[in-house]
C-alpha cells in the first residue's frame, strides 16, 4: 500500500512538474544519440508516465466508463506521432507535442481527482521525492549552462560528459516514475558527478584557451616592438648621417628601453604558468610600449614639423625672390639704386632662408650656444628686408603695373613680419625639444 501510495505521488509530481524537464526529453537536447534512439527515449517517458496516470486512475476507482479513460486513449495516440516528429528532424515540433500531451495529461489527472474528491497532497515521503525532482531541475540547469560555455569553446569532451549527464537524469525520471527510489538516487548523485567532472574540463580548457590568447597577444607585441627596433636602427644611422648625434642618443634610449621590454616579455612566456602573471605583464607591457612610442613621437613629430616649417620657408622666400627679380627686370622707371635696393633685399631674403635652416639645425643638434645667434641674425635680416621694402614700394609708383607691384610688396612684408612671430614660436618649441632630448639621454 505504501509503495503504491509513493508511486501515485511521485507519478504525481511527474505529471504536474514535468515541464521543468522538457529540454531533457526532446530530441535536439541530445546530441550523438541516433534519430531512432532519440523516439525511442521520448515514446518510453511518455508512455510511462501515461501507464501510470492508467494505475493512479484505478487505484481510485474510475469507472471504466468514464470519459477520462477516452483521453488517456487519444493521448496515447498523440505519443506515436512525437516519435514521428523527430525521425523527420522535426524537433521544434517534437518539443511542442510533447508539451502539449502533458499539458493535457496535468490537466486531467487534476481533474479526476477533483471530480472523485481524491486528496493529493503530498506525504513526508513524497516531499522527500520533490526534492529529488529539484535536485533533476538544478543539475539540469547546471548543465544547459555547462554545455553552452563547452559548444562555443567546441570542447568536445565535456559535451560527451554532460550528454551522458543527461542521459542519467533521464534513466532517474524513468526510475522515480517506477518507484525505483535507490536507484534514482544513485543515478542523480552518478549524473552530478559527471557534470563535476565537465565543469573541471571545461576550466582547464579555459585556463588554456586564455593562456592561449594571451600568449598570442604578447607574441604580436613583442614582434610589434622587433619591428620597430629595426626602424629605429634605421633611423639612428640617419640622424647620426645629418650630424644630430644628441637626438640619435636620445633614440638609441628609448630603443634601449623597447629592447628591455621585449626580453622582459619574452622572459614572462617562457617561464610563466599562471595566467595572472601574463596578464598583468601584457597590461604593463602594453603601458610601457604606449610611453615609449610617446617619447619616440614627440622626437619625431618636432622633426617633422621643423622640416615642413624650413620647406615652407624656402617656398615663401622663394616666390618673394622671383617676386623681386621680376620686378627688377621689368621696370621702367627704377633707376640704379632702386636695382640695387632690390639685390640687398634678396640677399635679406636668403640669409632669412638660410638662417631658418642653420636654426632648425642648431635645434636638432641641441647646440643652445648657436641658437640665438642665429635667430639675432634672422630677425636683423627680416628687419632690413622690411626696410627695404617700405622705400621700394614709394619708388614703384609710377610703375604700369604699380598697383600689382605694391600689392604684392605689401604681402611680402606681411609674411616677413609673420614669420618673425613663427620663428619665436619655432625657438619656444625647439627650446623645449631640447630639454626633453637631454632629460631621455640622462636616463640612460
Amino acid at each position: 500500500m505504501r509503495e503504491r501510495l509513493i508511486s501515485i505521488t511521485v507519478l504525481l509530481l511527474l505529471v504536474l512538474g514535468m515541464f521543468s524537464y522538457i529540454p531533457l526529453i526532446t530530441a535536439e537536447s541530445q546530441p550523438g544519440v541516433s534519430e531512432e534512439g532519440k523516439g525511442e527515449e521520448i515514446v518510453k517517458v511518455l508512455t510511462l508516465t501515461i501507464e501510470k496516470v492508467k494505475e493512479l486512475f484505478k487505484s481510485w476507482g474510475l469507472p471504466e466508463d468514464d470519459p477520462a479513460w477516452n483521453e488517456l486513449k487519444a493521448l496515447e495516440d498523440e505519443v506515436s506521432a512525437v516519435s514521428e516528429l523527430v525521425s523527420e528532424e522535426k524537433y521544434v515540433e517534437a518539443k511542442l507535442k510533447v508539451k502539449e500531451i502533458l499539458t493535457t495529461l496535468s490537466e486531467l489527472v487534476k481533474d479526476v481527482a477533483s471530480r472523485l474528491g481524491k486528496d493529493v497532497e503530498l506525504s513526508g515521503f513524497g516531499k522527500r521525492i520533490r526534492r529529488l525532482l529539484i535536485l533533476i531541475k538544478i543539475i539540469k540547469r547546471a548543465i544547459d549552462r555547462l554545455e553552452l560555455i563547452a559548444r562555443r569553446l567546441n570542447i568536445t569532451e565535456a559535451l560527451e560528459l554532460l550528454n551522458e549527464a543527461k542521459s542519467k537524469l533521464l534513466d532517474a525520471i524513468e526510475a522515480l516514475l517506477s518507484g525505483r527510489f535507490i536507484e534514482a538516487r544513485q543515478l542523480l548523485r552518478e549524473a552530478i558527478e559527471l557534470v563535476k567532472e565537465a565543469r573541471r574540463v571545461i576550466y582547464e580548457s579555459l585556463i588554456d584557451i586564455i593562456r592561449e590568447r594571451l600568449s598570442a597577444k604578447i607574441n604580436g607585441l613583442i614582434e610589434r616592438i622587433e619591428n620597430e627596433e629595426q626602424a629605429l636602427d634605421e633611423a639612428v644611422e640617419f640622424l647620426n648621417s645629418k650630424n644630430l648625434t644628441e637626438v640619435a642618443s636620445a633614440v638609441e634610449v628609448l630603443k634601449g628601453k623597447l629592447n628591455t621590454l621585449r626580453e622582459s616579455l619574452s622572459n614572462v612566456l617562457e617561464n610563466a604558468s599562471s595566467i595572472r602573471v601574463l596578464i598583468h605583464a601584457y597590461k604593463e607591457g602594453v603601458k610601457a610600449y604606449v610611453k615609449i612610442n610617446k617619447d619616440l613621437k614627440v622626437i619625431k613629430d618636432f622633426l617633422t614639423a621643423a622640416r615642413e616649417f624650413v620647406e615652407e620657408v624656402y617656398i615663401k622666400t622663394g616666390k618673394l625672390i622671383k617676386g623681386l627679380r621680376y620686378i627688377a627686370n621689368t621696370s621702367t622707371t627704377l633707376d640704379e639704386e632702386d636695382l640695387i635696393l632690390i639685390n640687398e633685399t634678396i640677399d635679406n631674403v636668403i640669409n632669412v632662408r638660410e638662417g631658418v635652416h642653420g636654426l632648425i639645425t642648431a635645434i636638432a643638434q641641441c647646440n643652445n650656444e648657436s641658437i640665438d645667434e642665429i635667430h639675432n641674425g634672422i630677425v636683423a635680416s627680416i628687419d632690413d628686408a622690411v626696410s627695404n621694402l617700405e622705400v621700394l614700394k614709394n619708388e614703384v609708383v609710377n610703375e604700369p603695373n604699380a598697383t600689382k607691384i605694391i600689392t604684392f610688396i605689401n604681402r611680402s612684408i606681411d609674411g616677413l613680419n609673420y614669420l618673425k612671430v613663427a620663428i619665436d614660436r619655432v625657438i619656444d618649441l625647439g627650446t623645449k625639444f631640447i630639454k626633453f632630448i637631454t632629460w631621455i639621454n640622462e636616463l640612460e
